[in-house]
């Protein structure tokens, strides 16, 4: 999936500014199942976006993260058990895993 977590643009001080900004910024984030490629995915988002955004504007990708999808079976001695705790020490974040079945 893929999911705008941020958005910004124009004044954010106190006060009202009647002006039309002219720089703003989005944040996405990509939930990854197990063998997608991040940098792939990376790419292929890059190439989407340039499709997306009109001639004469400047746009700039800053990639941040970058870790690969997992899945496991949780009744396998040892299943996931660690897999969090590495995580949270490469990252600083603790992971919580939730399986979803598929939908179609």
């Amino acid at each position: 999936t893929c999911d705008v977590v941020g958005i910004g643009s124009g004044y954010q001080g106190e006060g009202i500014k009647t002006i039309v900004p002219a720089v703003g910024q989005f944040k996405v984030t990509f939930r990854l199942v197990p063998h997608q490629d991040p940098h792939k995915i990376g790419h292929a988002f890059e190439r989407w976006l340039a499709d997306q955004v009109p001639d004469g504007v400047e746009w700039t990708v800053v990639p941040e993260g970058g870790g690969v999808g997992a899945a496991g079976e949780r009744s396998t001695p040892g299943g996931l058990s660690a897999y969090p705790f590495s995580q949270y020490a490469v990252s600083g974040y603790l992971l919580l895993l939730h399986r979803q079945p598929r939908r179609m």
